[in-house]
């Protein structure tokens, strides 16, 4: 599972690269990311039901996510499509759908609550740093580095998987691996 895991490793930070360079993210890394999770989810899992609980709560969470954005966007003023355009990138959505596969609820809501918090601040950072700067962040390029840098520890330091969070619940990335 590790070879999967650097997979998936390597075509996180690709799309860190891109990401950050184009801000645009190609489509077949969200197909490998995708493929290898399920790959090593389908290989580890020992209770089906609560994998799918899990998914099915973390996709509402991300619809919900949605849902508040796009109130708070005020569809009514401006088309729908410049949503995409203006404030939110697909594939930021795409990224989030396919984390979905991956974590607990709680360490998934856990990783987006510190991901956006990391991605905000890096991207003050990098606005303060450096002239001309986009104005634009790169969520899913901020975010997939950040999942990336966690996975590589992991894979490093196989323990680091299941650290204790507040010593009340376990983040969890892969069921049982």
């Amino acid at each position: 599972m590790n070879f999967l895991k650097i997979i998936i490793c390597i075509s996180l930070f690709a799309m860190t690269f891109q990401d950050l360079k184009y801000r645009a993210i190609s489509w077949y890394y969200f197909a490998i990311i995708l493929i290898s999770i399920i790959i090593i989810q389908s290989s580890s899992i020992n209770d089906e039901t609560n994998f799918i609980l899990n998914v099915i709560c973390n996709i509402g969470f991300v619809t919900l996510l949605f849902l508040i954005l796009l109130v708070l966007y005020n569809p009514i003023k401006k088309p729908f499509a410049d949503f995409f355009n203006e404030y939110s990138g697909i594939g930021d959505w795409l990224l989030f759908l396919i984390l979905s596969f991956a974590f607990d609820t709680v360490s998934f809501v856990f990783y987006m609550t510190i991901g956006f918090i990391l991605s905000l601040f890096t991207h003050l950072i990098l606005r303060i740093l450096i002239k001309n700067y986009s104005k634009t962040v790169p969520l899913a390029g901020l975010m997939s580095c950040l999942l990336g840098l966690i996975l590589l520890i992991s894979i490093i330091i196989p323990d680091v998987i299941n650290f204790e969070i507040f010593d009340i619940y376990s983040f969890n990335m892969f069921y049982g691996t």
